[in-house]
Formats: structure tokens, C-alpha cells, sequence
């Protein structure tokens, strides 16, 4: 028996606009699973796809550690779309193969994929339970819990400009929820200040971990001499990091010690924090969709600069031409 099981696939899923979309899968199970009722779902960032970059290294971090690890591709649309596909898909996830018994999901995600991971997990929940009835009376699956974030090069601020942040949808996180966060110290979506600033007006983060590539780009890669070995050594660093992070999140799942809301309830402080929160930073769901698009832009801008500075360095510079 091999250590993991792919199956590739795709599911069609109905939008609030009435639409539907075909959404392609890929999911890998691990031969022993740290946690029946637990996986992963790992998204892409602008304009890539399931295999972009470093995602198939990033999933086969989750399946080491004993998370199965749900891939998809979303092509097309601004932010919001996005994040109406993806809740879509996991209200049907029970569905696809492997996938029957979990009820709580990882979500993790490569820049406007990490910000479509944050803003499900911050989801008013007023509106999540308006859904869950709405699907109990259409005889859909309830939209599974999120006990915990990864995020890939979040892109706090647009490129060259650290005063736009998207930090509300931090803010709104709830308190108790594990976070990592892995970033390269030379993206220019996350400049090492503007991320001080951000976490020093945060409330108490107890469970979030920091990661962060050093000289690495959006990409997560290096440049420079040896840029292709300094880049997989990167990678690795944050593998590891993945599966000691999903280590502590199995061992919570098996002891259920930590009991997840669903996503956007951590209590009335929680809601108050979140309130204060986005008062004093950026009104990202007002210019959401905006954003989303400009997000976009600036993602294959960045792509097309690297790609002609760093032509030479192969192996690290397919990952980032896909990667995006």
C-alpha cells in the first residue's frame, strides 16, 4: 500500500448567483490518518491552480503529518467569487472521496488564496446559520467548522504601498484560533514593518506562529547564488513548520480539548475585538470585491517582473511562474 492515495476529479457547485461551477479537485490521503473527522483544503493564489508553485509540497507536508488534503482550482472572478466557490465546495466536500466523515477543515491558501481562507473563517455567523437552515431545507451538507488557518505569503498591503493594509480580516479572526503565518522577508506584499505594526495592534494571539524565509519573495523563493538550493531549504523550513503545525492541531482534534465555533463566532469579545478591529484598519468587505481585483493585477504584474529578472534560475522559477 503506497503511503498516499491521489484521486483527481472535479465537482459542480451552485453559486448564490444562481450559476453553477465545475470546480477541479485533487485529493491525497495519507495511509494513516491523524484524525477522521479533520483535512485540509489548500487554495491557490491569482491566476494558478491546484499545482501551482509550491502547493504540491505545501499538501505533501499535510498527507506527512496524517491530514488528507484537499486541492482545488478556482480560475476566474475577484475575491468575493472566490470565497463564494469556496464555501460552496466545502458545504459539499463531504462528497468527495475520503472525504465523508470530516466535519472540520484547515483552510490554507496562497496569497488571495490566504485571504479567501481568512475571510470564510471570519464569516459573520448570523449568516452562516441562515445558510446551515437554508441547506437543511434544500438536503445539503452543513458547512463544515474551520479549527484553524495557514497562511502562504498573505499580502497585507498592495506592492511598494505598507500604509494600504488589509489587516480587518485579521482582526476578525477569532481570538482562539491557531494561525500560521509563512512569508518571504522580501515579499513585496509583506513588508517586515508593516507586519510589526499590524501584529502590535492585534489582540493576544496565543496561538498564532510566525514563519519567515529569509530574502524570500512572494514566491517564497530565493534569489542570488545558490538561489535554487537556498529556495528548496526555504520550502523544507516551512514544511516542517506545516507538519509540526497540523501535529498540534490532530492532537487537539483526537482530545477535543479545543472545541472550534463555527467560523465568525469566538464569543462577545471576540465579536467586540473584531468590531474595534475594523473600525481602526482598512473596510475590506466594503471594497472586497475591488480589491480582490487590484490583488489579482499586482499578483501577475510581480509574476511577469520576476519572471524576467530571474530567467535563468529553472527550478525555482517554474514554481514561480505557475506559482501565482
Amino acid at each position: 500500500m503506497s503511503a498516499t492515495e491521489q484521486t483527481t476529479g472535479s465537482l459542480v457547485v451552485p453559486l448564490p448567483s444562481g450559476k453553477s461551477k465545475e470546480v477541479p479537485y485533487i485529493v491525497e490521503l495519507p495511509a494513516t490518518s491523524s484524525s477522521e473527522h479533520a483535512a485540509v483544503l489548500l487554495l491557490h493564489g491569482a491566476g494558478g491552480d491546484a499545482s501551482s508553485g509550491h502547493l504540491p509540497q505545501l499538501a505533501a507536508a499535510c498527507v506527512a503529518s496524517g491530514w488528507p488534503c484537499l486541492r482545488i482550482t478556482c480560475r476566474g472572478g475577484n475575491l468575493d467569487h472566490r470565497i463564494a466557490v469556496t464555501k460552496a465546495l466545502l458545504a459539499r466536500a463531504a462528497g468527495l472521496p475520503g472525504m465523508s466523515t470530516v466535519r472540520a477543515f484547515v483552510l490554507a491558501g496562497h496569497s488571495m488564496g490566504a485571504r479567501v481562507a481568512c475571510a470564510v473563517a471570519t464569516e459573520d455567523n448570523a449568516q452562516q446559520q441562515q445558510r446551515k437552515q437554508q441547506q437543511q431545507q434544500a438536503g445539503d451538507d452543513a458547512l463544515p467548522s474551520v479549527c484553524a488557518l495557514m497562511l502562504f505569503s498573505f499580502p497585507l498591503h498592495p506592492p511598494g504601498k505598507p500604509q494600504q493594509l488589509r489587516d480587518g480580516v485579521l482582526a476578525a479572526l477569532p481570538t482562539a484560533l491557531p494561525v500560521l503565518v509563512a512569508r518571504g522577508s522580501g515579499d513585496a506584499f509583506s513588508q517586515q514593518a508593516a507586519w510589526d505594526a499590524t501584529l502590535e495592534s492585534l489582540p493576544a494571539r496565543e496561538g498564532w506562529r510566525m514563519v519567515a524565509v529569509e530574502g524570500g519573495d512572494h514566491g517564497l523563493c530565493v534569489s542570488g547564488k545558490d538561489g535554487a538550493q537556498r529556495s528548496a531549504a526555504a520550502l523544507e523550513e516551512v514544511a516542517a513548520a506545516v507538519r509540526q503545525f497540523l501535529q498540534a492541531a490532530g492532537q487537539r482534534q483526537a482530545s477535543g480539548a479545543a472545541q472550534q465555533q463555527p467560523p465568525g463566532r469566538a464569543g462577545s469579545e471576540t465579536g467586540e475585538a473584531a468590531a474595534a478591529g475594523q473600525g481602526a484598519h482598512t473596510t475590506e468587505a466594503a471594497d472586497a470585491g475591488k480589491a480582490g481585483e487590484d490583488d489579482e493585477e499586482d499578483e501577475r504584474r510581480t509574476t511577469r517582473g520576476r519572471r524576467k529578472r530571474r530567467a535563468t534560475q529553472q527550478a525555482c522559477g517554474e514554481g514561480r511562474r505557475k506559482g501565482r
